[in-house]
């Protein structure tokens, strides 16, 4: 299946408030008008019709490069999506949490990437979802052998 396909299946599979919360996020950024002026127009096809979109959009500056506008109109909506439906799952919560240790621990903040991690641990271990409260305990770990002298870490 292509590329196109792909996005306009993606689009027709949103519920309505997940096209609205698109349209708002697009809307805040001004570089994405072009994703939204596209995501509109798939919108209202009922079958895909690349010459009947090309037809619509033919006035775009991004015409020029519209197979570009449309992977990066694909990956935009699929990080709209997680962004909808993160507060509604523990996973969700957990995996969000795992990125910001790591970022942290990245750029140095191990102490508060170990916060993070305690937070992630408790929420975990309250919702019985152990192999995400392994790979926790395996980060911590690795944090305190970052953090500790050797001495420390043997005890």
């Amino acid at each position: 299946m292509n590329q196109s396909n792909s996005l306009f299946r993606l689009i027709h599979s949103l519920s309505q408030s997940e096209k609205r919360y698109f349209t708002l996020t697009a809307a805040i950024n001004r570089r994405s008008s072009s994703y939204l002026k596209l995501f509109k127009v798939l919108d209202q096809q009922k079958e895909y019709d690349e010459t009947l979109l090309k037809e619509r959009l033919h006035k775009e500056s991004f015409i020029s490069h519209l197979s570009v506008i449309k992977v990066q109109l694909y990956h935009f909506l699929l990080k709209t999506l997680r962004n909808f439906h993160e507060s509604r799952s523990v996973d969700f919560t957990l995996k969000e949490m795992m990125l910001d240790a790591a970022i942290l621990n990245e750029k140095a903040l191990y102490e508060e990437s170990k916060m993070k991690l305690l937070r992630a641990r408790d929420l975990a271990e309250r919702y019985e979802i152990w192999k995400v409260l392994l790979e926790i305990l395996h980060k911590e770990y690795t944090l305190l052998s970052i953090t500790s002298e050797k001495s420390n870490i043997e005890n």
